[in-house]
């Protein structure tokens, strides 16, 4: 018979509340770019962060602030010292400014000369009377055409006349012989013979014929004379067409005139116009026009020589088509544009000899004045192109100052040349940084991030999350920025107070506050190559050396050693009065290196020194509270805290669920003791246990510890194994929803749902497979229903919960302990549990579990110590209490 299979439906996983970083990875997981992969994703993801986290260090280490809190007129009153942070040239403007005066004058003014300018004209005149010329022929066709229309107008009144004379004579032709024929048929007999058939078929074929003939003559004769009654009408018209035809030809002479003229890119008068009333489209005109320009045209023409009389003596002539420079020894060698026009008048005399009318001479004169045009022309554009030139190449004359330099003293009233040196001096610094510069910073940077971060990777046990790794940054860029505020604050001091030594501000920087944070939220090895970074970037931040570097990397170094261990935030200050302890002797081994000396001056040093120690710790105990809270960090400070038995959530447990409150103490005293014993943390293995049955206080009375004595078990009551399961297995829902309601933080909320894994409520499966066994006894139930939903134990502390948790119970069902049976009842349990797997993902070592279970047992004895009366005694388990072994 095959077994039956009874199945419920899977209990709910308890709510597992997300980091308060989440956001960052739904950001990046809404991208179309991010890879789907979940190693691909956190490999992009943290390398984006580097990327981003390298972009804001660079910005702090990069650019120099300025600032530029005063602009000087000159006679104003200087309000604070002006002091140069080191040696640099600074551009003297006003030297500059005449040094650059001087070449723009002595570089002269600047022409054109376009000896292609006649050549061009020459191609745009034969264009334009080429033109002029195939619409005269137009001209001409038409006009002819019209004389000949005039002509034809009066002949076609003839042609008609004699047309139906001619009709006439021929209609009276064909009805003679259309009467012959007539005859013709009736003298033939009226027997016809063969022959005579033949001749009347062809009389009536003639006859037919001519018939025909006369009847289309009469209607052309019809026609001819319907024509000729309507004759002086149809003359009036043509005549009306031919006007409007002469008309329109007269104005295309007067559009060609005007086309002409356009081509030429000249404009004339109504009266110039009337210069043109002849044929002036002659190959002849034309040849006469060009040969009267190029007898000016040729020659360096300039619109006005009272363009040179301001006494350039300097004056380059710019050749357009070599693109050279053409030599310049006076005005004289330029003709202006009026003796030019003269010699165009003087030539005409000698030309157009052969027009009697004087028409073609004005015209040439006309248009050869109106062609001419200056081959020499000032270049405006040119000049100011070479003034800029001379303005971009020229070096600048420049004011060497060296550090710590005055150029201002407050008080003093502004002289000019102290107003440029400032103004330059506040340019220079704003456009010291340039971008190859901040990119070269940039890559340090991120370099220096990557190289961290595999170093970390290659060692198992550090390896960053997302998470660690975001909060490693955030530490180095807040110690950046903090450190940043200080140099500006040092830059305006130094400003102010040129006399005072602003080195030992560097001192005071609180290097240290990285490895301090670091340090106690994550752990040592990422603390100290954490502050190897910060290190590196400050001493690139002030300019430093490397003697800078060794004292801030020794600070570092120092702070992030025992961080992990505080347990009180007055630690902090005594760690920070350790760094300043060892700063000292530090600070004297960089003075001893750089001076070569020493004396009272070192005091400062050794009081920035002290102070920037106490800096650090002051800084971090501020800061701490924030982190832990945006990172969701349990530091051993905070569990400090929350040891507190009258914080909220224990005072909760108390009043709802005394028995249990009572169980978990019991629980904290043997992980406390295990946790010594085998190096875990005990203050969060004893603080996790007070809070790993938070959920017990909803609905207390469905546990064992909070019934009364001698009271019925609910669970008989219910009678329902499913229900009771349900009931005992979802106090860690519970649990996790009130850890977040009391932010209580994420190590403790796992803790509380990883402490039963994924074991089995024994008890009450037991008891579902007896109630189904009176139906089946062949039956098996799925295990599901009766198991803890996990995950299991993922550390040494949620371990020896789980196994104080079962051990504790499970002693206290003894009803007359002894050490042997305390013994036997703890190694039980645990046993059980390391056989069911509860304990593989915690990476406790079997040697670690001996060792537990042991100092388990001598806990108990001691707890239990009043109740062993009788050594030899084995005591009973009572069968109310086996439900708690579970619970």
């Amino acid at each position: 018979m095959e077994k039956a299979s009874i199945k419920k439906p899977p209990m709910a996983h308890p709510k597992l509340i997300a980091p308060k970083i989440a956001w960052l990875e739904q950001l990046a997981a809404e991208s179309p770019l991010w890879p789907k992969n979940v190693r691909s994703q956190k490999t992009v993801g943290k390398f984006l962060l580097l990327l981003f986290v390298s972009v804001a260090i660079g910005s702090l280490l990069s650019p120099r602030f300025t600032l530029q809190t005063s602009l000087y007129e000159e006679g104003d009153v200087i309000r604070e010292n002006v002091v140069i942070p080191e040696n640099m040239l600074l551009p003297d403007r006003v030297s500059t400014k005449l040094k650059g005066d001087k070449l723009i004058k002595d570089l002269g003014t600047v022409y054109d000369y376009d000896p292609n300018l006649f050549a061009s004209s020459i191609s745009r005149i034969q264009k334009a009377f080429a033109l002029a010329r195939a619409e005269q022929v137009q001209i001409k066709q038409a006009e002819q055409s019209n004389a000949k229309k005039r002509h034809d107008l009066g002949g076609e009144y003839f042609r008609l006349l004699q047309s139906l004379q001619d009709t006439d004579h021929k209609i009276n032709q064909y009805k003679s012989f259309k009467a012959f024929l007539s005859l013709q048929l009736q003298g033939l007999p009226e027997k016809l013979s063969a022959k005579d058939f033949i001749v009347k078929s062809k009389l009536d074929a003639d006859l037919q014929i001519t018939s025909r003939l006369v009847k289309e003559l009469g209607e052309k004769k019809k026609r001819d004379q319907e024509t000729l009654t309507r004759y002086p009408t149809l003359f009036s018209s043509g005549a009306a067409e031919l006007t409007a035809a002469e008309a329109q030809v007269k104005e295309r002479k007067g559009a060609n005139d005007l086309n002409l003229l356009k081509a030429l890119g000249l404009e004339l008068t109504e009266v110039e116009r009337s210069a043109m009333n002849f044929d002036y489209t002659e190959p002849s005109f034309e040849r006469t026009l060009l040969d009267l320009l190029s007898g000016v045209q040729n020659s360096q023409i300039i619109g006005s020589k009272e363009e040179l009389a301001g006494g350039q003596d300097k004056l380059v002539l710019r050749n357009l088509l070599s693109g050279g420079d053409e030599p310049y020894q006076s005005p004289d060698q330029f003709t202006s544009l009026d003796d030019a026009r003269d010699k165009v008048r003087q030539f005409a005399q000698d030309r157009f000899t052969q027009d009697e009318s004087g028409r073609q001479r004005s015209l040439g004169i006309l248009l050869a004045q109106k062609l001419l045009r200056p081959t020499v022309t000032l270049n405006k554009l040119e000049l100011e192109k070479r003034k800029e030139g001379i303005v971009e190449t020229m070096s600048p004359v420049y004011f060497s100052v060296k550090k710590g330099e005055v150029i201002a003293r407050a008080g003093d009233r502004a002289t000019r040349h102290q107003v440029e040196l400032i103004q330059s001096f506040y340019d220079e610094m704003e456009n010291a940084e340039k971008w190859p510069k901040m990119l070269g910073t940039l890559l340090i940077v991120l370099f220096s991030l990557v190289l961290v971060y595999f170093v970390l990777q290659l060692k198992g046990g550090a390896r960053l999350s997302f998470k660690s790794l975001l909060l490693m940054s955030l530490a180095i860029v807040l110690t950046l920025f903090l450190v940043k505020g200080l140099v500006v604050v040092g830059e305006s001091i130094s400003m102010r107070y040129t006399e005072m030594d602003t080195v030992m501000l560097r001192y005071l920087f609180p290097v240290a506050l990285t490895s301090m944070l670091v340090g106690i939220l994550i752990n040592f090895e990422v603390a100290l190559l954490a502050g190897l970074l910060t290190s590196l970037f400050l001493t690139l931040m002030v300019q430093g050396n490397l003697y800078f570097f060794f004292f801030a990397m020794v600070g570092s170094m120092i702070a992030s050693l025992p961080m992990t261990k505080f347990e009180s935030r007055h630690s902090l200050l005594n760690h920070g009065l350790k760094v300043s302890v060892l700063n000292l002797p530090v600070i004297l081994i960089v003075l001893l290196i750089e001076r070569n000396e020493l004396g009272p001056w070192v005091i400062p040093y050794f009081v920035a020194g002290a102070l920037g120690g106490v800096l650090s710790a002051v800084l971090a105990s501020v800061l701490l509270p924030l982190f832990e809270a945006l990172f969701d960090v349990t530091t051993n400070l905070r569990l400090l805290e929350l040891s507190n038995m009258n914080h909220p959530a224990l005072k909760h447990l108390i009043f709802n669920a005394p028995g249990t409150y009572q169980h978990s103490i019991l629980v904290g005293n043997l992980t406390e003791a295990a946790a010594q014993k085998i190096g875990a943390n005990p203050l969060l293995a004893r603080v996790g246990s007070y809070y790993h049955d938070l959920g017990k206080g909803q609905d207390s009375h469905f546990f064992i510890e909070n019934q009364p004595q001698n009271s019925t078990n609910i669970h008989d009551e219910i009678d329902d194994p499913y229900v009771s399961a349900k009931k005992i297995i979802d106090h860690l829902r519970i649990g996790a929803l009130m850890a977040e309601k009391f932010r209580l933080g994420s190590l403790i909320r796992d803790m509380i749902v990883q402490h039963h894994g994924i074991g089995l409520v024994r008890y009450f499966y037991d008891r579902a497979i007896k109630n189904a066994m009176v139906q089946d006894e062949n039956v098996k139930l799925d295990e599901s229903p009766f198991r803890y939903p996990g995950p299991k134990p993922q550390s040494l502390e949620a371990a020896l919960i789980m196994l104080a948790d079962a051990s504790e119970a499970s002693t206290r069902s003894i009803e007359k302990p002894t050490e042997a049976l305390i013994g036997q009842m703890v190694q039980k349990v645990g046993w059980a549990i390391l056989k069911d797997g509860q304990l593989d993902e915690s990476g406790m070592t079997l040697e670690q579990f001996r060792d537990t279970l042991q100092c388990f047992v001598k806990v108990l004895v001691s707890i239990h110590h009043h109740r062993i009366q009788y050594p030899d005694e084995v005591g009973l388990v009572s069968n109310r209490h086996k439900a708690a072994y579970n619970a």
